[in-house]
C-alpha cells in the first residue's frame, strides 16, 4: 500500500507500480489528530470581516517568518486579534516575545501548543497564515480561509495546487515575503468574506476528517483477504 495525502498525488507518478500495490492517494486519506476531527463544524460562521488572526508558521521556523508576520499583524488597525503559535526551538522566541509583549491587546503567544490547543486556536481563527505544509490538512478540516507561504522545496507544488482550487492565497516563496507582502494579503482577504466563505467550502470539501477511517478499513480488508 502507498499511502500519499498530497493534493496534487496522481496515479501517473506510480507507472511502474506491480499489480499488487494499493495506491492511497489525495487528501481523501489525509491523516488527522482526532482534536481536529471532532472540532470540525459542520457549518462554519464567515465574518463580515476577519478580525482573529492564526499564526503558525513552523515549530522551529529557520527562515524567520514568523517574526514577519507578527510585525505585519502588529501594524495593522485596532480590532485584529492574532493568535501566534511557535516552538520552543525557534531562534527568534525573545524577540517574538517583545514584539507580543508590546502588543498584548492585539497578540497571543503559544509555545510548543498540545494538538487540543492547536485545533482550538483554529475553531476560534477566521483566517489562518501558514507555512504551505501538512497544517493545510488540518486547516482545510477545520475550513480556515488560508494565506500560505512556501517555506520548503516539497511544499511548492502543494501551494500551486491549492491556490489553483482557490483554497488558499499563496504568497509563494519565503525569501519574497516581506512584512508588506504579508499586511497587503490580511487586509484583502480579511475584508473580503465571500472569497473565505468560499474558501472555507473548498477546503472541507477537500478533507472531511475521515481520511485515517478509510486508511484503516482499507488496511484490515486486507488482513481479511
Amino acid at each position: 500500500i502507498v499511502l500519499k495525502q498530497n493534493v496534487h498525488s496522481c496515479e501517473e507518478m506510480y507507472v511502474n507500480k506491480q499489480p499488487y500495490t494499493r495506491l492511497l492517494l489525495g487528501t481523501e486519506y489525509a491523516l488527522l489528530r482526532r482534536e481536529f476531527i471532532t472540532r470540525r463544524r459542520r457549518k462554519r460562521e464567515t465574518p463580515e470581516i476577519a478580525s482573529n488572526v492564526l499564526v503558525t508558521l513552523g515549530g522551529s521556523d529557520p527562515n524567520h517568518l514568523t517574526l514577519r508576520g507578527l510585525k505585519a499583524l502588529a501594524s495593522l488597525s485596532a480590532g485584529t486579534n492574532t493568535h501566534v503559535v511557535v516552538g520552543s526551538l525557534n531562534s527568534d522566541l525573545d524577540e517574538i516575545r517583545a514584539v507580543v509583549y508590546r502588543n498584548p491587546e492585539k497578540l497571543r503567544l503559544s509555545v510548543n501548543a498540545a494538538a487540543s490547543e492547536m485545533a482550538d486556536a483554529m475553531t476560534e481563527a477566521d483566517l489562518a497564515i501558514h507555512a504551505a505544509g501538512t497544517t493545510f490538512w488540518e486547516l482545510a478540516c477545520m475550513g480556515v480561509p488560508s494565506i500560505s507561504i512556501v517555506a520548503a522545496d516539497n511544499q511548492q507544488d502543494i501551494a500551486d495546487e491549492m491556490e489553483k482550487l482557490g483554497a488558499t492565497r499563496n504568497l509563494g516563496w519565503h525569501m519574497n515575503v516581506d512584512v508588506q507582502k504579508i499586511t497587503s494579503a490580511v487586509r484583502r482577504l480579511a475584508s473580503n468574506r465571500n472569497e473565505r466563505k468560499a474558501m472555507t467550502e473548498t477546503m472541507m470539501k477537500l478533507v472531511d476528517g475521515k481520511g485515517a477511517s478509510r486508511v484503516v478499513e482499507v488496511l484490515a480488508r486486507d488482513y481479511r483477504g
